[in-house]
C-alpha cells in the first residue's frame, strides 16, 4: 500500500537509541493526486519491517490518516520502540584450584 503510492507520501524516519520516530504526510487529494490514500499504524509498522527496521511495539495508540475525508489530518507522527538486542552472555571459566607448594 505505502510502496505503491510512495511519490504521494512523505515519510521522515529518524532513529534514537531506543525508538524510531516516523513523520508521515500524505499529499491532499486534488487533480494531481486523485488516489485515495489511507495509512494506519499497522500498515506503517509493516512498511518499516519490510525496510529492515526491528520493532517491538508502538508507543502511540492506533491512528489512521488519509487524504480524502474532511476533518481528518493528513499528517501524523508515530513513535515505535526498537527491538533491543539481547546482552551477550559472558562465558564463565572455572578457576583451577591453587595447589600450595
Amino acid at each position: 500500500m505505502i510502496s505503491d503510492n510512495l511519490e504521494k507520501i512523505k515519510i521522515d524516519i529518524s532513529e534514537d537509541s531506543d525508538k524510531i520516530v516516523c513523520r508521515v504526510e500524505i499529499a491532499p487529494r486534488d487533480r494531481f493526486c486523485s488516489h485515495k490514500i489511507a495509512i494506519d499504524t499497522k500498515t506503517l509498522a509493516s512498511y518499516l519491517k519490510n525496510q529492515g527496521y526491528k520493532l517491538i511495539s508502538n508507543g502511540t495508540p492506533h491512528k489512521k490518516i488519509n487524504n480524502y475525508q474532511q476533518g481528518i489530518s493528513n499528517k501524523w507522527t508515530w513513535e515505535f520502540k526498537k527491538e533491543k538486542r539481547p546482552a551477550p552472555k559472558r562465558r564463565t571459566t572455572r578457576k583451577k584450584p591453587q595447589i600450595e607448594k
